[in-house]
Order: structure tokens, then C-alpha cells, then sequence
């Protein structure tokens, strides 16, 4: 839980890198925005705003989330 009561939108990145990694899930894929959501289809319309960003990426910037992303698992 934050300190603060700030508020948190979306799942966390644990959370992420475990379902990405059970459903072998693609990241890269999904930040361009060529995937369905898998972690929480309900914060999609959130995270499409996003794809503006993601979409310009480079292969190694998307790679690099992904590999920060799946650091997290514990």
C-alpha cells in the first residue's frame, strides 16, 4: 500500500510480470498496441493513452521495459 493515500491506477508491476510470464504474454507486442490486455482488461482505455508513447518506442526501449518489468518478480 502507498504512504500518503496517493492513488494507484492499474495493477502493479508484479503483478504484471507474473501474468505476463504465466500466459506468456508478449509486452513488446502490447505497448505497441497489437495485443489484447491480459493483466486488467478494465484499465485498457487508461492504458491505450499510453500507446501514443510506447508506439514510438525502438525494439530495445520496448525490450528494456520488459526486461525491468520482469525484474520485479519475486
Amino acid at each position: 500500500m502507498p504512504s500518503g493515500g496517493e492513488k494507484v491506477i492499474g495493477p502493479s508491476i508484479q503483478e504484471i510480470a507474473k501474468t505476463y510470464k504465466d500466459k506468456k504474454g508478449d509486452i513488446p507486442t502490447f505497448l505497441k498496441g497489437n495485443a489484447e490486455p491480459i493483466v486488467d482488461p478494465s484499465q485498457f482505455a487508461v492504458m491505450q493513452t499510453n500507446f501514443a508513447i510506447t508506439k514510438e518506442m525502438s525494439d530495445e526501449e520496448l525490450k528494456a521495459i520488459e526486461a525491468y518489468i520482469y525484474s520485479n518478480l519475486k
